[in-house]
């Protein structure tokens, strides 16, 4: 987006636009070591750790809630944009907290899961064109991805 694109937004707009643009990226090639959350039990499918899936899916929805933000045509819901960003921050942090050593929590992370859909459906209800429907899909689909991935991580951690 050009300068004079950005002078033209709104500014709840732009700062919705420049959170998303700092949100932290996790190196998605680093590979965790499951048996350090699965005390020698793993629980993973084709070799693959949940919590790294979860990482994978948070990253998905980011993208697209960049997205669903960069093409956003109404001012108005920038605060529901806003509310939805820091949400999404919010469970990128409680994910990025799960250690071997941590007292993981899975209802934690569950609520956050719960607050980011709540945000999300209800930016996704007051959307105002059809074309957006894609982003909000693929959203969902990755907040259910971590939702799984979470309950994988936290089976094969007992």
């Amino acid at each position: 987006m050009g300068d004079a694109a950005l002078a033209k937004l709104p500014p709840l707009l732009l700062a919705a636009r420049k959170t998303l643009l700092t949100l932290p990226n996790r190196n998605l090639a680093e590979c965790h070591d499951i048996s350090k959350y699965s005390k020698g039990r793993t629980m993973t499918t084709e070799n693959r750790d949940p919590l790294t899936n979860a990482f994978a899916a948070l990253e998905t929805c980011q993208l697209s809630l960049k997205k669903l933000g960069d093409t956003c045509c109404r001012s108005e819901r920038s605060s529901k944009m806003i509310i939805l960003v820091d949400e999404v921050t919010a469970l990128r942090t409680a994910l990025e907290e799960i250690g071997p050593d941590s007292n993981f929590q899975p209802e934690a992370v569950f609520e956050t899961i719960e607050k980011v859909g709540t945000a999300l459906g209800a930016l996704y209800a007051t959307c105002c064109t059809p074309t957006r429907e894609r982003l909000y899909t693929e959203m969902f689909r990755a907040l259910g991805i971590v939702y799984r991935d979470t309950w994988r991580l936290n089976s094969a951690r007992k």
